[in-house]
């Protein structure tokens, strides 16, 4: 029964840090409409928790992201294309926590990987460390934001960069959460992270 209840108020987590994070950086383009929000709201949260349960790696990233587009699209009055941009930069953000989360575990706390992965990882605690840190991360970025997100955007070749990207960084993510799981050198992750930031 616990272990519903956890997954349930994890998977409500989830969805609700996207629509603070669009409130903090889209300002006023929250749709008005509670019934299309509501009805939005609860397909979120359904997919979210399938996803979650039957898929894994690089597929289970792309899934998610493509859910996110659609929920920026839905519950804020913004174009497709600005749902890619934000789905893309509420990513990196939340990838950038992740990986705070990891190493502050691992090295500062001198925890194991395979407790940080096989246990601590995506358990509600975690999910609520990782969203907080990101609603942090946005409040300190989020005039920056807020200027990016207004940018407009109406080019076919942005949509297959951003979408050329995301098959990157699925593919990276899997494959560096592999490697730091299975490797100690964590000088080296930490390079491999730092030069696909830069």
């Amino acid at each position: 029964m616990q272990q519903i209840i956890d997954f349930v108020l994890s998977d409500l987590i989830m969805v609700i840090t996207p629509i603070i994070f669009g409130k903090l950086t889209l300002e006023n383009k929250l749709r008005k409409d509670k019934s299309k929000f509501v009805v939005a709201f609860l397909i979120s949260c359904i997919l979210y928790g399938l996803l979650y349960l039957y898929l894994d790696g690089a597929v289970k990233t792309l899934c998610v992201f493509c859910l996110h587009i659609f929920m920026f699209y839905n519950f804020f009055y913004i174009n497709s294309a600005k749902s890619l941009l934000i789905t893309f930069i509420y990513f990196i953000i939340t990838m950038l926590c992740e990986i705070l989360q990891l190493f502050t575990l691992t090295v500062a706390f001198n925890m194991s990987k395979d407790f940080c992965y096989d246990i601590f990882g995506g358990t509600i605690i975690s999910n609520i460390v990782v969203c907080i840190v990101t609603i942090l991360f946005t409040l300190v970025l989020k005039k920056v934001l807020h200027q990016l997100f207004n940018i407009k955007i109406k080019d076919i070749y942005f949509y297959l960069l951003l979408i050329f990207l995301i098959i990157c960084i699925s593919k990276l993510v899997s494959s560096l959460g592999i490697f730091y799981k299975e490797s100690n050198n964590y000088f080296v992750y930490l390079i491999f992270l730092v030069t696909f930031i830069l």
